[in-house]
């Protein structure tokens, strides 16, 4: 027989799970319906906090993303803000085109992802592309519904921004 104690800490974690796909998307980031595959050498979670940590060598995969990282961490609590924390050496992630969004792709020591503002801000040895075309900072941030990049630091005192802008190619 099975406590109903022992069956609520068995499926506690898949809150927190839960609300990372959702957030992923919810983001537009995943497909949806899609299924996503978490791999990571160690997961914590934390139902109560709503905050669950994804440790060593970090995989996450779906129809039209992945994410490479040493560290994830998802913080979803009820009614609070929603956010990925996403550190390595590099962190990585990669979308692939939709017909409404270009393909994107970014790295950095930290990623950052407000879910609720839909902003995402890498920091530290930044780099950020749109379709072909790249940015380099110490800080980047891009915001995912005005398809709109952001790359220096506000006060200007991060090092200096390098574009490589790709030429369009001509239509027939």
């Amino acid at each position: 027989m099975y406590g109903g104690a022992m069956f609520a800490n068995v499926y506690r974690p898949m809150g927190v799970l839960l609300t990372l796909i959702g957030l992923l998307v919810a983001t537009g980031v995943a497909a949806q319906g899609g299924p996503v595959t978490i791999e990571a050498d160690k997961v914590r979670m934390d139902q109560q906090s709503g905050v669950g940590f994804y440790e060593g060598n970090v995989r996450i995969r779906g129809e039209r993303f992945q994410m490479r990282a040493d560290r994830l961490e998802v913080r979803a609590p009820v009614g609070g803000k929603r956010e990925l924390i996403i550190t390595g050496s590099p962190a990585r992630f990669e979308t692939h085109a939709t017909d409404e969004r270009g393909a994107t792709r970014g790295e950095a020591e930290r990623i950052y992802y407000d879910a609720d503002a839909e902003v995402a801000r890498l920091t530290g040895n930044a780099r950020f592309w749109q379709q072909q075309n790249e940015f380099q900072s110490e800080r980047i941030e891009y915001r995912v519904a005005s398809d709109e990049v952001i790359a220096g630091s506000p006060s200007g005192d991060a090092g200096r921004v390098r574009m490589i802008v790709q030429p369009q190619e001509n239509q027939p």
